[in-house]
């Protein structure tokens, strides 16, 4: 009985650390690159794989800055109008309203993308001739950079 209730202790406290292990642990970074890179936030990576001079790096913050504060305000739009479309499942027939509410998102989300591919011509004109071939390069993973981690599946609870 002594053994047996030392086991039991033992195992719980394995499980203990094995769930905290992986209930705290940092998301792999979705960030492409080498190992060595993952580290970096986007800004940083582009600023390395096109090596800007200081004067580049500050006109890139500028223009990251412009970015980011228009990117904020699509996306507070977006959620502005899930809880709008959401709100609709309290009506008993939400057709025409929650496709006039989906319509918007759409539409915002459009403008999004819209800004996100001026932003990535604003770099390109950063950049000096001799590192139009690196931006070149780098452009083919500008799609990855705003693919949210992936989520683990969600299990249903027994």
């Amino acid at each position: 009985v002594k053994w047996l209730s030392t086991a039991v202790i033992g195992l719980l406290l394995l499980n203990l650390v094995v769930v905290s292990i992986l209930l705290f642990r940092k998301p792999p970074h979705p960030f492409p690159g080498p190992e060595e890179n993952r580290r970096l936030n986007p800004r940083e990576y582009i600023m390395e794989k096109l090596r800007f001079d200081e004067k580049q790096k500050a006109a890139y913050e500028a223009a990251v800055f412009k970015h980011r504060n228009s990117i904020d305000e699509r996306e507070n739009s977006i959620k502005e109008l899930k809880k709008r479309l959401y709100a609709t499942l309290l009506n008993s027939q939400p057709g025409a309203a929650k496709d006039s509410i989906e319509t918007q998102i759409q539409l915002v989300q459009k403008e999004i993308e819209d800004i996100h591919y001026a932003h990535f011509l604003e770099i390109k004109a950063i950049c000096r001739p001799d590192q139009i071939a690196l931006y070149n390069e780098l452009s083919k993973e500008f799609a990855s950079f705003f693919i949210p981690p992936k989520r683990p599946p969600h299990l249903p609870e027994k």
